[in-house]
């Protein structure tokens, strides 16, 4: 079985090294703008046709198009199919570029994926915006809460919640911190660490690592290392002779569905045999929304485990 997900893996890293770059962040196709020829030939620079806003109007209402007129007049915007609306100068709250968007060479509009920062469990080193975060429930088990304090630095907070029924007295929380930056279009590189401390067991458990990401939202491979260390009452110790690296990748498939693998290689953990976790998932994408739906295997399972995961999105601007 684990055979055939790292060949998974090793058929979305192929895609991911092949992905262009003027590809760039793409999401799922939630509206059509197709720009007039009229528009095309008036405005015939690259970055301009592909340039969206967002409107947002005093009555609360949110309209996303590409811009072609913004003044003491008001806003004239084309929207879905060419059609252009004149908005008064009284009716607009504000407008701002849209960075969670961009329009396809067919012309449709595509929201960059909201998951592009995670995989199954494991992070990639892609960051949130500042502002921007999410909720996730993975495996109804343990509920996560992360928010990209700047677009450099992530924030993670979490809480076994179900092991609150068995003793509400007893520490039951997970935590972690990233930091990184984009270097080049597709390079990206992070460091962090992620820890938990959970009800029954004798210490907490975390991690330090490091991370580095090739490609876009869209398509991306990235590797990963990292130490083991334990927190106890006597403070914080590295786990002697144990190591951990993961090589992941995220492939988008379709305008709402992408496919995800983690695999992981932990050495010195069963003494000098390495120990493999293999996972694959398909992601259903939606604009503000991820379901993961895969399973994950390693060896001594007779049959692959389930992996099910939520996540719920904000902030995106």
């Amino acid at each position: 079985m684990h055979r055939t997900l790292i060949a998974a893996l090793l058929l979305l890293a192929s895609v991911a090294r092949a992905a262009r770059p003027e590809e760039g962040p793409a999401s799922p196709e939630t509206a059509a703008i197709a720009p007039s020829e009229e528009t095309q030939a008036a405005e015939s620079s690259p970055a301009t046709e592909t340039a969206l806003s967002r409107v947002k109007l005093k009555d609360g209402q949110e309209l996303l198009g590409r811009v072609v007129r913004h003044d003491a007049d008001g806003v004239v915007l084309e929207v879905a199919g060419g059609v252009r609306m004149t908005l008064p100068p009284e009716a607009v709250e504000r407008v701002e570029v849209a960075q969670d968007a961009r329009v396809t060479q067919g012309g449709s509009v595509r929201f960059t994926d909201p998951a592009r920062t995670r995989y199954l469990f494991g992070n990639s080193a892609l960051m949130l915006r500042g502002g921007e975060g999410f909720f996730s429930q993975r495996e109804l088990f343990l509920s996560m809460v992360s928010l990209g304090v700047t677009d450099h630095l992530t924030l993670t907070v979490g809480s076994a919640l179900p092991m609150w029924v068995l003793d509400k007295r007893m520490i039951n929380v997970a935590f972690g911190v990233k930091v990184g930056a984009s270097f080049t279009e597709r390079l990206h590189l992070a460091v962090g660490v992620e820890s938990a401390v959970m009800p029954l067991a004798p210490s907490g458990l975390g991690l330090i690592y490091g991370a580095a990401t090739y490609g876009t939202p869209d398509a991306h491979v990235t590797l990963s290392a990292g130490v083991p260390f334990e927190l106890t009452s006597s403070g914080l110790s590295s786990v002697a002779h144990f190591y951990a690296g993961s090589l992941s990748g995220g492939l988008r498939l379709s305008k709402g569905l992408a496919g995800v693998t983690e695999n992981w290689v932990l050495l010195g953990m069963m003494g000098s045999e390495p120990v493999f976790l293999n996972s694959l998932a398909l992601r259903v994408l939606g604009e503000r929304w991820a379901v993961d739906i895969g399973a994950a295997y390693t060896r001594g399972l007779y049959l692959p485990v389930p992996w099910v995961n939520f996540s719920w999105h904000w902030g995106r601007g």
